[in-house]
């Protein structure tokens, strides 16, 4: 190579390092901005409503206060709004948590952590007779966060059981294989499945629920896609209704 060829390849390396630097910078100052919003979240906001529900208890253990009707009714719904709003700052709490946390990513054995959500899910599984399917022959592993892998199984495993179908037996299989780029886990199931047609765009959206016979605050597909974007990665849903859903999840090889 002439040197002029090794003087541009040399600068070109020297641009895409300082290109890098800059990226690395940028996440490092937005990951603080966001930790310095959930620390207000945390306790700028949390502290006001617990002061609010601690109020309201003291006033509903003075029974001569408490006792007039019209008053205990407005009391008891102030005391559910004030609930309702806590749990909402919660939420908001876990979920910028997940997009400013610096966590270090290590090898995660995936058939591991399915045996550990397995034991976590032990009862769910047994009462639902749920039959759960698993080949790691293509991708054993993945590079990530090991608490973020073992919540995202745990979240779709979860929603398999509570959404399955009562014509037949569940079952859910869980697979890995590599595309691209991107080492992919695949959870699939057969149970009601979710009508894409009229939900897809709200699927990962902040408490949207699909199912009404089971209780929930939709919050678990928000935080899985929070989780999986924090990590590089992507996640995509197929699903037709009485049929089942599939869930895949795409984790950067680097």
């Amino acid at each position: 190579m002439s040197s002029t060829g090794q003087l541009k390849k040399h600068n070109s390396i020297k641009a895409e390092i300082h290109k890098s630097k800059e990226l690395a910078n940028k996440d490092l100052i937005h990951n603080n901005e966001l930790l310095q919003f959930s620390q207000i979240v945390s306790h700028y906001l949390r502290s006001p409503i617990v002061k609010i529900k601690s109020i309201m208890n003291h006033i509903k253990s003075d029974e001569v206060f408490y006792g007039n009707e019209t008053t205990q009714n407005l009391l008891d719904n102030v005391s559910t709004e004030a609930d309702k709003l806590d749990e909402i700052i919660y939420d908001l709490n876990k979920i910028l948590e997940v997009y400013s946390k610096q966590e270090i990513k290590k090898y995660v054995n995936l058939k591991k952590k399915l045996n550990e959500t397995c034991v976590i899910l032990n009862k769910e599984i047994r009462e639902s007779n749920a039959i759960i399917k698993s080949e790691f022959t293509d991708t054993r592993g993945v590079f990530t966060v090991k608490e973020y892998v073992l919540h995202l199984m745990q979240k779709l495993i979860s929603n398999a059981i509570k959404y399955r179908s009562p014509e037949r037996q569940l079952v859910i299989t869980i697979q890995s294989f590599e595309e691209g780029n991107f080492s992919c886990l695949l959870i699939q199931d057969n149970g009601l499945g979710i009508d894409l047609k009229k939900y897809r765009t709200r699927i990962f959206g902040l408490y949207n629920r699909f199912h009404d016979h089971v209780k929930g605050k939709g919050t678990g597909l928000y935080l899985v896609k929070a989780e999986t974007e924090s990590l590089g990665g992507n996640i995509q849903i197929e699903s037709e209704v009485n049929e089942g859903t599939t869930f895949k999840i795409y984790f950067p090889k680097y």
